[in-house]
């Protein structure tokens, strides 16, 4: 039983389905997206999907260690009835052992999977759109040299 984490899950009235967005901290420039997955009898479960480890499960000590490198900013709450929340948990857990993928299905597009069951990440588009017109700014500045 990890008091900190309950106390956390307490405060935000997490519910199965929702969503956690922590930005890592030191650089707060990315959001990560970790997914709460309710309790059962040996406690409370998370979700994510990262670089090292693809997505899989984490206990509550685990995601302590999470919350230690990324710090919540927000809870993104799911919307839709206990149904619903059970059918989100069921797309969650299909996709253990996936491996990460920036651009394909990285940390959001698992989160949105889950909540919306559409993989998508307009955090990744914004970026690719913002190297675009990095890229053609100096093309332009540089290039009449």
């Amino acid at each position: 039983m990890n008091y900190k984490v309950r106390q956390f899950i307490i405060e935000n009235n997490l519910q199965a389905g929702d969503a956690i967005v922590a930005k890592k901290i030191g650089y707060r420039i990315l959001d990560h997206f970790i997914v709460y997955l309710g309790r059962d009898y040996c406690g409370h479960w998370f979700m994510a999907n990262s670089m090292e480890n693809g997505v899989r499960k984490y206990n509550e000590n685990e995601v302590l260690e999470l919350i230690r490198t990324f710090e919540p900013v927000q809870i993104r709450k799911f919307h839709g009835n206990q149904y619903a929340r059970r059918i989100a948990v069921q797309r969650a857990l299909s996709q253990e052992g996936q491996p990460y993928s920036l651009f394909g299905s990285n940390c959001e597009h698992f989160a949105n999977y889950v909540q919306k069951g559409i993989k998508e990440s307009p955090q990744v588009g914004n970026w690719v759109g913002v190297g675009f017109l990095a890229l053609v700014f100096g093309a332009l500045t540089f290039g009449n040299r």
